[in-house]
């Protein structure tokens, strides 16, 4: 049980030890390091113990991975669409794009950075939108 009272100035100036950021890791490029710093400044300095560090470099890898498919996609000439080699690229391209957001997601969720993460199963109905019925019965046509 704590002392009652005021506080004094000397413990109030008493500063308590702030924990830092996890910095990210040797070997990581520029673009991972920004992704890093980006999702760790999200959370408390605690949330990362040292044992998921490396969950968290796969995470900043497939990302700038998902990145770079992303951009080679956005360069695609809609044109190249028409012959059917073009055609097998641009599937192949949106194919590992997509693994690799599932990748993101999957890491995401075991480091508890997604939303869907934070809910235990008895918790998130109440998350949920309170409207009941069918939809068609809940719009309201003029």
């Amino acid at each position: 049980m704590g002392i009652r009272g005021k506080k004094s100035a000397a413990e109030l100036s008493v500063v308590s030890v702030a924990m830092r950021l996890p910095q990210p890791l040797p070997g990581m490029t520029e673009k991972q390091v920004s992704i890093w710093r980006m999702v760790v400044a999200t959370k408390s300095a605690d949330w990362f113990a040292a044992d998921s560090y490396l969950l968290l470099v796969s995470y900043c890898r497939a990302w700038e991975t998902a990145d770079l498919l992303q951009d080679k996609i956005d360069a695609f000439d809609p044109v190249w669409l028409d012959d059917g080699e073009g055609l097998a690229r641009y599937e192949k391209l949106l194919k590992m794009r997509s693994l690799q957001v599932a990748n993101i997601t999957s890491l995401a969720t075991k480091m508890r950075l997604s939303q869907q993460s934070r809910y235990r199963g008895e918790s998130a109905a109440t998350k949920r939108s309170t409207n009941t019925g069918k939809l068609w019965e809940r719009a309201n046509v003029a």
